[in-house]
């Protein structure tokens, strides 16, 4: 018998999003990954144009989703810049969460983030995903986000989009060189000379590898490679979700491509 997928918790967010029209950019776990680093998140973060008929568009898609507050505020209230002034301030909020009581849907959005949202917005790369149009925070300012936000998956985020600016700089100026097929038809690193980030943030050989392979995907194939990191991290119940957190990285399931599909491959 076939087990029962678990339910996609961010694609519905960004169709309710953009069913009712919010303009917002997306950023955070689900933008590094569409950007081709292979890496767990659990929720949608967004930057968006606070104004009021914006948010009250936003208010909107939240209540279709089913989606909460996770903080004690007024929702109406982000629209009010003293109020997340207050926020950040006081109460060091660094976003404003959204959660679905039933089910597994996570919204986080930014309420002051370091690059203007009218920046963000003028050079979003817009990245459809199963028929729904996503804009996603540009290379540059998302290296810039994480930058400033400086916690340690921003660090090692950091290190990952500027080696896959680094692959794709390459790419454009010269024929691809970093990945090959293999005779079992997965893509294997045969060559990948990127400078270093910073002294001593050099990739390692399998880190190298696996920005490889997902820089060739397009952003749904990066998608479906999020999903599955996801779906596993569902299936790792109780005791077994600590263990695994405590010894394996998010970001460290091993992603090939065999035979033209996509398998996340994960040791028990």
């Amino acid at each position: 018998m076939t087990a029962t997928p678990p339910p996609d918790p961010f694609l519905p967010i960004l169709r309710a999003l953009a069913a009712h029209q919010v303009s917002c950019v997306v950023v955070g776990g689900l933008a590094t990954v569409l950007y081709g680093h292979a890496r767990l998140t659990h929720d949608v973060d967004v930057a968006i144009d606070m104004a009021d008929e914006n948010v009250a568009r936003l208010l909107a898609a939240c209540a279709a989703l089913g989606l909460e507050p996770a903080v004690p505020e007024a929702p109406t209230a982000l629209a009010d810049p003293v109020w997340r002034a207050s926020w950040t301030a006081d109460r060091h909020m660094v976003d404003f969460p959204w959660t679905q009581p039933s089910g597994p849907l996570r919204l986080d959005v930014l309420l002051d983030p370091s690059v203007p949202f009218a920046e963000l917005h003028r050079d979003a790369v817009q990245m459809p995903v199963l028929g729904v149009p996503i804009a996603v925070a540009s290379l540059t300012h998302l290296i810039a986000l994480k930058e400033a936000a400086g916690r340690p998956q921003d660090v090692d985020d950091v290190r990952q989009l500027r080696a896959l600016d680094a692959l794709h700089v390459q790419r454009e100026g010269q024929p691809p060189a970093a990945t090959e097929h293999t005779d079992a038809g997965c893509l294997a690193v045969r060559e990948f000379p990127l400078t270093p980030v910073a002294p001593g943030h050099a990739l390692s050989v399998s880190e190298a590898a696996q920005l490889a392979q997902t820089a060739r995907l397009s952003p749904e194939e990066r998608f479906g490679v999020l999903y599955s990191l996801w779906s596993f991290w569902q299936a790792v119940g109780g005791a077994a979700r600590g263990r695994a957190a405590a010894t394996t990285p998010a970001h460290a399931a091993p992603i090939v491509l065999t035979g033209g599909r996509l398998d996340a491959h994960h040791d028990s």
